[in-house]
């Protein structure tokens, strides 16, 4: 809410409440949740006291999501958002649908909801159990599952991934490329009784995936270089991408902070980066695109946003894949994740590399003897 001076003293309870009624009223039985601002946390501002105060009293779950004055990043806020919402989600009876957590969406649109409905599609063709998506962005309201369900937990997840007795945790990886994604699937397949099933949707893909790959392997991609910026698992995932388009990756910049236990620079360097570089300055960055464009070491960056204008003023195409986004929108389903994903990124890398190319060639005739 807008804030005044005497707010500052006297608290702003009573105006967050005005504000929360008007919302459930307008939106009834939507859940709501009431973030931490910097300056709520400075005048101790009670949300979660107003959370239960409320409860039962308005037409809607209230999630109060907790903040401390800390070296926080985004991923933190994320993962406090997600932990405060999974114990908000509705119980049911019946069978015990797997439950996904730490999916991190980054948007509503055709590339976020196209990877959950590419990942889908590979669970139904082994029939693994369907599972039950969490803040998956195709519903305001929240899943219901069963108590005990079994929880298919992806990187993002924080505290909330720590086993609990009685119920079953599957970790997988993220599936971008063409290994990550078999892996994600054979995870899968060993925790839910699918192994020969996935196996053999896992030759049919291959098959498929790489005589389509082929082409752009071998007449644009080989050889070229990738330069990544993502969060750590991202970052790691679309690093291996790109190498098993045949693509070098002499740079990857991970969006996370430096001291997060989390980080692993030696999976991005395993993966095939060749350089690592944690969360630099703005201008190291646009420094070392503009070193990589001049040497013919850097043809496309991929990945993130935060560094699009860096890398464009090197002259570098960018391909958007992960938050924040600032150009790039898809209305239809694009994928970057699953096989058919793997796809979709060779067609977005081979036409950005094409047309990196193509403004070489015309500048160099245009430059003349």
């Amino acid at each position: 809410p807008n804030w005044a001076q005497c707010r500052l003293v006297t608290g702003s309870e009573d105006l967050m409440e005005w504000y929360v009624r008007m919302v459930a009223q307008r939106h009834p039985a939507t859940p709501i949740l009431l973030f931490r601002g910097t300056l709520s946390v400075l005048t101790a501002t009670d949300l979660d006291g107003l959370a239960a105060s409320l409860a039962g009293r308005v037409h809607a779950p209230l999630v109060f999501v907790p903040r401390e004055l800390e070296d926080e990043d985004w991923i933190d806020g994320w993962r406090r958002t997600h932990d405060a919402v999974l114990p908000h989600l509705p119980i049911r009876r019946g069978p015990s649908r797997p439950v996904v957590t730490g999916f991190c969406l980054f948007r509503r649109e055709g590339d976020e909801i196209g990877n959950i409905e590419e990942l889908e599609r590979l669970c139904a063709a082994v029939d693994l159990p369907a599972p039950v998506w969490t803040l998956d962005g195709r519903s305001p309201s929240f899943p219901s599952v069963a108590r005990r369900a079994p929880r298919i937990v992806f990187p993002f997840a924080g505290d909330e991934a720590a086993p609990t007795p009685g119920r079953r945790v599957v970790r997988v990886g993220l599936p971008i490329g063409l290994r990550n994604t078999c892996r994600w699937l054979e995870t899968l397949g060993d925790a839910f009784g699918r192994k020969r099933a996935v196996g053999a949707l896992v030759d049919r893909e291959r098959t498929e995936l790489e005589r389509l790959l082929l082409p752009f392997v071998t007449n644009v991609l080989a050889g070229k270089g990738a330069s990544v910026v993502a969060d750590p698992w991202t970052a790691a995932a679309l690093v291996a991408a790109a190498r098993e388009l045949g693509m070098g990756v002499p740079l990857a910049i991970v969006l996370r902070r430096a001291n997060a236990p989390d980080l692993e620079p030696g999976a991005l360097r395993a993966a095939g980066a060749d350089e690592v570089w944690i969360d630099p300055d703005r201008d190291e960055g646009a420094d070392r695109f503009r070193s990589l464009a001049e040497r013919r070491l850097g043809d496309v960056v991929v990945g993130s946003a935060v560094v699009r204008d860096e890398a464009e003023r090197a002259g570098l195409p960018y391909l958007e894949i992960s938050g924040p986004h600032r150009l790039e929108h898809f209305a239809a389903p694009t994928p970057y994740m699953g096989f058919r994903g793997m796809l979709r990124l060779a067609e977005r890398l081979g036409n950005a590399v094409g047309q990196r190319e193509f403004q070489r060639r015309v500048a160099g005739r245009t430059r003349g003897p």
